[in-house]
């Protein structure tokens, strides 16, 4: 939802401002991971939704894809690389 907020302060050159969203959003998701673990550990019952099908995709699928797009994008955001981009007209 906020990645178009992001995208326009990436391209005005504030990757500090990126950078602390990415971890905020990171520890977001690291939160509903715990959350979730915590809340079937002592309720198994409120878990069975998520083990048909479509709701099964969710920790299968969503929360690594997004975990992994985050640190992906806080490696991309702390690499030091420049890249020289020709003014074509």
């Amino acid at each position: 939802m906020t990645a178009i907020i992001a995208s326009r302060l990436a391209k005005s050159g504030n990757t500090g401002i990126v950078l602390g969203w990415q971890f905020l959003a990171l520890l977001d998701l690291l939160n509903v991971i715990r959350a979730g673990l915590m809340n079937g550990l002592s309720q198994p019952a409120s878990m069975m939704p998520l083990t048909h099908f479509p709701l099964d995709l969710l920790p299968l699928m969503l929360v690594p894809l997004t975990l992994m797009v985050h640190i992906a994008a806080i490696y991309g955001l702390m690499a030091d690389h420049t890249v020289n981009i020709p003014n074509i007209k």
